[in-house]
């Protein structure tokens, strides 16, 4: 068979077969790793109230609703709501980004097995959750509309806008500036027909997408006016958790290990580069009058990397870097063949080196854990322990513990919270009693199989006083009378301890529970029971 035939390469064969080794990969080696009690718990808990009828967003705190019902309908395919069948849904959705991201680079970039299979191994690497998943998606529709600007794909991206806004409204933003800058663009530069006809298409195609959305609005009670209030949170105090831009120059090196050093500097150094070669490619493709179907893929991450660029400094550091590089790196990887046959050898041998570098010195080197997993044990497991993957877990400080009908994998240190907790509830509460647990645990609730008594289940920001007072409100009338809470400063920032950002409550929980000594909890915990008082309102707090 000739492999680099047209007829072949029609049909993405090598994608698919690429996509899922290196995410059966992740499944046998990293899927029953780790347990996120905080981002990743609260997930867990969103997707199992969805999945038992509950609406995200009106009756739980939820980030919008798609990626709840994603995870929900792999729960009921598994027949089962633990934390493997979450990875597995996640994994099903990691497999649409990266089989998308690897049908972009087969598009005349990379024109062998081996290439898309190294391109295969470094998005592998760097590929996270639903954000990385998006981006990736992103930068395809994107090329599919430069490549062939019709009426049909006009529509097309504007039905991937929409859906993306259904799994994430800030997403959806940034996807339709990307999208509206892009076809303003294609009008000037590559095809000037039909702009209004092609934009009212686009626009029409955002209706679509987002359609799953606007019914939920049209027949949910109380839905729309949660949305309403979760837009107003985000835009007047969601924005107030930034962090500082982690630039190469900042770090004090001479206090920091070499590897410590490499991946300081080289989180810095990205945080530099990145929005430079946007900056550099858009000025490039406004100048250059020549060749510009060739840079299809270069326009295509351009725009996107663009509009993301927010997103990765509205908590700068590696992880939303690492969410937000896809355009840069498929666009890096796209670069030699844009550019012809004068210069690709340099720029081949130079794009890949650095993505080797970068690689290394970030996520092999830990930056971002979940990534090198995959990588560390099986080989660890192989030539040091002969296949022996316990052995290999073992090494990293990882024990087996059975969470809700699942055996998973789980760091000491995290593994002992979980089974003292259990054991503290289990000793202390009815079997229909509930609790309170905050700020940063929400993954507690389906480990003890629980449910938040209040509608926040992951207290990171200030909240005002009527939303505290509809919380005590829910603790009193469902008779609530245990609280395990912890006080902790948030990224170092004493405004955000849970004491300032729930100031009311946290007065409320002081003053109506008395705290119960026990060795079952972390130092920085307060485990306490409901005050025995007359009658059945809680005291409430002064001012």
């Amino acid at each position: 068979m000739n492999w680099s035939s047209d007829r072949w390469r029609a049909f993405p064969f090598d994608a698919v077969v690429i996509t899922a080794v290196f995410l059966a990969i992740s499944a046998v080696f990293w899927g029953h790793i780790g347990l996120n009690v905080s981002d990743r718990g609260q997930l867990w808990y969103g997707t199992i109230q969805t999945a038992l009828g509950e609406v995200p967003v009106r009756d739980f705190q939820s980030y919008d609703p798609g990626r709840y019902y994603w995870g929900a309908l792999w729960f009921k395919l598994l027949g089962n709501d633990g934390f493997k069948s979450l990875a597995v849904s996640a994994l099903a959705f990691q497999f649409i980004g990266m089989f998308l991201g690897l049908l972009v680079l087969r598009r005349r970039i990379l024109k062998t097995w081996w290439a898309l299979a190294a391109a295969g191994l470094m998005i592998w690497i760097w590929l996270g959750g639903h954000e990385s998943v998006i981006i990736l998606s992103a930068v395809y529709f994107a090329v599919l509309l430069v490549e062939k600007p019709s009426n049909l794909r006009h529509f097309s991206a504007g039905a991937f806008v929409g859906i993306v806004a259904f799994f994430g409204r800030n997403h959806g933003l940034y996807c339709a500036v990307a999208f509206s800058a892009l076809i303003l663009f294609i009008w000037l530069r590559i095809d000037r027909r039909k702009l209004p006809v092609r934009a009212c298409l686009w626009l029409l195609g955002v209706i679509v997408g987002y359609l799953p959305m606007l019914v939920m609005i049209a027949l949910i009670p109380g839905f729309f006016h949660a949305v309403i209030e979760g837009i107003k949170f985000n835009v007047y105090v969601a924005r107030r958790l930034p962090l500082p831009v982690p630039w190469p120059w900042r770090p004090d090196y001479s206090r920091l290990g070499w590897g410590e050093s490499a991946f300081a500097f080289g989180v810095g150094i990205l945080y530099v580069i990145v929005p430079i070669s946007y900056v550099v490619g858009l000025v490039h493709l406004l100048t250059t009058k020549r060749d510009l179907q060739r840079k299809t893929v270069l326009i295509a991450c351009v725009f996107v990397g663009l509009a993301f660029l927010d997103y990765t400094f509205s908590r700068a550091s590696f992880d939303y870097l690492a969410i937000t590089i896809w355009p840069a790196l498929i666009g890096l990887m796209a670069l030699p063949a844009a550019f012809g046959e004068r210069h690709k050898r340099v720029l081949t041998i130079g794009a890949w080196a650095f993505i080797l570098v970068v690689s290394r010195v970030t996520v092999w080197s830990g930056g971002w854990s979940a990534r090198s997993w995959p990588l560390k044990v099986p080989v660890n497991a192989l030539v040091r322990y002969h296949g022996n993957l316990d052995l290999a877990y073992r090494e990293y400080g990882f024990v087996r513990t059975e969470i809700r009908g699942d055996d998973l994998w789980i760091d000491m240190a995290t593994a002992k919270t979980i089974n003292d907790v259990k054991k503290l509830v289990g000793q202390k509460l009815a079997p229909d009693e509930n609790i309170l647990i905050a700020p940063y645990w929400p993954g507690f609730y389906p480990i003890l199989r629980k449910k938040s008594p209040v509608w926040e289940n992951y207290f990171l920001l200030p909240q005002p006083r009527e939303k505290q007072e509809e919380m005590i409100n829910d603790l009193e009338r469902k008779n609530v009378n245990w609280v395990i809470v912890q006080n902790p400063p948030l990224d170092g920032r004493e405004e955000l301890r849970f004491s300032n950002t729930h100031a009311y409550m946290w007065q409320y929980l002081m003053e109506n529970f008395e705290r119960v000594d026990t060795d079952l909890l972390p130092p920085d915990f307060q485990f306490r029971h409901r005050k025995k008082v007359n009658g059945t309102a809680g005291r409430r707090p002064d001012g």
